[in-house]
């Protein structure tokens, strides 16, 4: 079985860390003159919905932290799952992975809030990259543990706070983890590097 644990970059993943970075720096130029307003439209607002935000609400980001950590998994993760589904299914599944959290995130934390960033489809690639790879962790020549463990055990730390009021998207997180997982049983059969 050929090693998808590569980092290679693929097309699409490398277009949406562009994207993301791209869109990110308008964002700061923007909020440097005091032009915060024109992004807003953009960001998912729960109490008022517009359906493009399910969509543009993944590309923007509230700070530094928020999209380095984003997009340093996606740098990581977004190849296996890139060359697992393909190109076309990929960004598909990405997009959906970020309507699913923020679903998940309205209907099951019932706060009605703004949302913005791609954690939701970060947590959906993670869960992906969970179930299809199967490479290891080594120190030297000393296998340690498989990779799976460690994405597993990101998306079982969201588990605990699931209702913190710390205006984060635990549950947008587990909802795009659940679609990633879907997305795996939905598209194992159809993949003949299984």
């Amino acid at each position: 079985m050929e090693n998808r644990y590569t980092t290679k970059m693929e097309p699409v993943t490398r277009a949406l860390i562009l994207i993301n970075i791209l869109i990110f720096i308008t964002e700061v130029i923007l909020s440097l003159y005091g032009m915060e307003s024109w992004f807003k439209p953009f960001i998912f607002d729960c109490d008022n919905i517009v359906p493009y935000q399910f969509i543009t609400y993944q590309f923007l980001h509230n700070s530094f932290s928020h999209i380095y950590n984003n997009l340093i998994v996606l740098y990581f993760f977004g190849p296996a799952c890139e060359r697992f589904l393909g190109k076309t299914r990929f960004i598909l599944s990405y997009l959906i992975f970020g309507v699913v959290a923020v679903l998940s995130h309205m209907l099951f934390s019932g706060r009605t809030d703004t949302i913005v960033g791609a954690s939701g489809s970060i947590f959906g690639v993670v869960a992906l990259f969970t179930l299809i790879e199967r490479s290891y962790l080594y120190i030297g020549k000393r296998k340690i543990m498989s990779i799976a463990v460690i994405s597993f055990a990101i998306i079982a730390s969201e588990l605990p706070r699931v209702f913190d009021k710390d205006r984060i998207g635990h549950m947008a997180h587990i909802g795009g983890a659940v679609a990633g997982t879907a997305a795996y049983l939905v598209f194992r059969k159809r993949n003949t590097n299984i």
